[in-house]
C-alpha cells in the first residue's frame, strides 16, 4: 500500500515539476536574469534580488526561494551569485552557483549592446524517506539512492538597446539532473528559451508600457507567454499581466494560464514586486487550476544616476 502511495506521489509531483520547468527560472517578471545568463550584461550595478514562489496558495504546496546577487566589475563584465532551494512534497532540490556575462559595443550612437553569458552550478536532488512516516523498510525505498549531487550549466546571448531587448538561452545542458527512483535514473532534456520586449516611453513622460513574450521548448514542454506592462508617471509604480499557454506531448494536453503583477519602487534603490497566477492543471481535466502567487524584493546600488532603470 505504501508502494503504492509513493507511486501516485511521484507522479503528481512529476505533474507539477512541469509547472517549474526549468527549475527556479520561471518568475521572469521579478527577475531576467533567471531566464538568461547573458541578460545580467544589461544592467551597469548592484543588484540583491530575493524570491519566494508558492505554487499554490493551499498548505502543503509546492514553493520555491532564490537569492540572487550580481554585478559588473568592469566596464563590459560581470559576475552574479545564486542560491535556491525547493521543495515538492516529499523531493527537495538545492542549487549553488555563479554566471559570468560581458557585452560587447555594436553602435555607440543608439546605444546597442550585444551581451553573451554562462553560468554553473551544483545541485542536491534529495528524497525526504523520513516524510513518508513508516515504521517499516520499504523495498522502493531501499534499492533508491535518496540524495545526488550533480552539476549543470546554462549559456545565452542578448541583443540590446534602450529600446528593445532579444535573447535566446539554453539551460540544462548537461546529461545530469533528477532523482534516482528506484534503479532507474530521471535525466531530464534541456531547455532553450527565446525572449523579447520592447520598451514605450511618451515624450511627455506622462506613462510607459513595455510588451514582452517568453518562449520556452523541451522534448517534454512547449510554453509560450506573452505580457504587457504599465509604469505610471512618476515611475514607482509597475502593473501588467498577460496569457500563458503550454503543451504537455507526454499527456497530449494544452493548458492556458492568466498572469497579473504589480510593483513598487519603495526607494530609489528598493523595489517589491507580486505576481499572482491563475493555471489550469496540465492532466486531461482542463477544468482543474491552481493558483499560485510569488513576491520577490530587491535591492540596487547605483554608480552613476543614469544607471537607475525606468521599467524595474
Amino acid at each position: 500500500m505504501k508502494q503504492f502511495f509513493i507511486s501516485i506521489l511521484i507522479v503528481l509531483t512529476s505533474i507539477a515539476l512541469f509547472g517549474q520547468d526549468p527549475d527556479f527560472s520561471m518568475d521572469y517578471e521579478q527577475n531576467r536574469n533567471l531566464i538568461n545568463p547573458a541578460y545580467m550584461s544589461r544592467n551597469n550595478f548592484i543588484s540583491l534580488n530575493i524570491l519566494y514562489n508558492k505554487e499554490w496558495i493551499y498548505p502543503g504546496a509546492p514553493a520555491y526561494g532564490t537569492f540572487w546577487m550580481s554585478g559588473k566589475f568592469a566596464k563590459h563584465m560581470g559576475m552574479g551569485f545564486q542560491i535556491s532551494s525547493k521543495t515538492v512534497g516529499i523531493f527537495h532540490k538545492t542549487q549553488i552557483g555563479g554566471t559570468y556575462a560581458f557585452d560587447v559595443t555594436l553602435d555607440s550612437r543608439s546605444h546597442t549592446y550585444l551581451g553573451f553569458g554562462l553560468s554553473g552550478g551544483l545541485f542536491q536532488d534529495f528524497f525526504g524517506a523520513m516524510q513518508t512516516h513508516s515504521l517499516q523498510t520499504d523495498p522502493f525505498l531501499a534499492e533508491s539512492q535518496l540524495s545526488r549531487y550533480y552539476p549543470q550549466a546554462a549559456a545565452g546571448l542578448i541583443l540590446y538597446s534602450d529600446f528593445y531587448e532579444i535573447g535566446f538561452s539554453a539551460l540544462r545542458l548537461l546529461p545530469y539532473s533528477g532523482y534516482f527512483l528506484g534503479s532507474q535514473s530521471v535525466v531530464l532534456p534541456p531547455v532553450f528559451i527565446l525572449h523579447g520586449a520592447y520598451y514605450y516611453r511618451d515624450p511627455l513622460e506622462r506613462f510607459g508600457f513595455s510588451p514582452d513574450f517568453v518562449m520556452s521548448f523541451s522534448k517534454d514542454r512547449y510554453y509560450l507567454q506573452a505580457d504587457i506592462t504599465g509604469l505610471n508617471r512618476k515611475k514607482n509604480i509597475k502593473y501588467g499581466g498577460g496569457l500563458s499557454g503550454d503543451y504537455i506531448p507526454q499527456y497530449k494536453t494544452v493548458r492556458l494560464n492568466m498572469t497579473a503583477f504589480v510593483g513598487f519602487r519603495i526607494t530609489e534603490r528598493l523595489f517589491i514586486i507580486y505576481k499572482f497566477d491563475f493555471r489550469s492543471i496540465n492532466m486531461p481535466i482542463p477544468m482543474l487550476t491552481k493558483l499560485g502567487n510569488s513576491i520577490a524584493l530587491r535591492l540596487d546600488f547605483y554608480p552613476n544616476s543614469y544607471d537607475i532603470p525606468d521599467f524595474f
